[in-house]
């Protein structure tokens, strides 16, 4: 008798705190609302020097090129024969990568980052930091 019980009651305190399959949907929505304003910043042709991630920061001899398009669209050119397209959306410090074609080394996974924003006189660099593995990259440009 005690078993029914304790399973009736494990199932019940279960089943009540789990969310609604419509509660994703909303967060999501609300995620994306983009203000302009939010986007001014990231707009623009960034160089990407630098990352970091498993311990170890890695340099670049040759910087891709990363273009933030006012559109939510964007690209990492990494030579002339190399560009991977995305699109993206910026909102609050959270920028969301979405690439438009799959390859298997993207630079930028399909993720959520924080984006943070720092200026000094002419130079404006970004730490796009992703949540998921613990992984950074650093971009930056002088604003003219």
């Amino acid at each position: 008798m005690k078993v029914p019980i304790f399973s009736l009651t494990l199932l019940l305190l279960i089943s009540c705190n789990q969310l609604n399959p419509g509660d994703d949907k909303k967060i999501e929505k609300t995620q994306f609302k983009i203000n302009i304003s939010d986007n001014l910043d990231i707009y623009g042709k960034w160089s990407m020097c630098s990352t970091f991630g498993n311990g170890v920061m890695t340099q670049f001899n040759v910087c891709p090129l990363v273009y933030f398009n006012s559109n939510g669209s964007g690209t990492v050119s990494k030579n002339s024969s190399t560009t991977e397209k995305f699109n993206w959306t910026l909102k609050k410090g959270i920028l969301t990568i979405k690439n438009t074609i799959k390859f298997p080394n993207t630079t930028f996974s399909d993720s959520i980052y924080f984006a943070s924003i720092n200026k000094q006189n002419k130079n404006v660099d970004i730490v796009i930091h992703q949540l998921k593995n613990d992984y950074s990259y650093f971009l930056s440009r002088q604003n003219e």
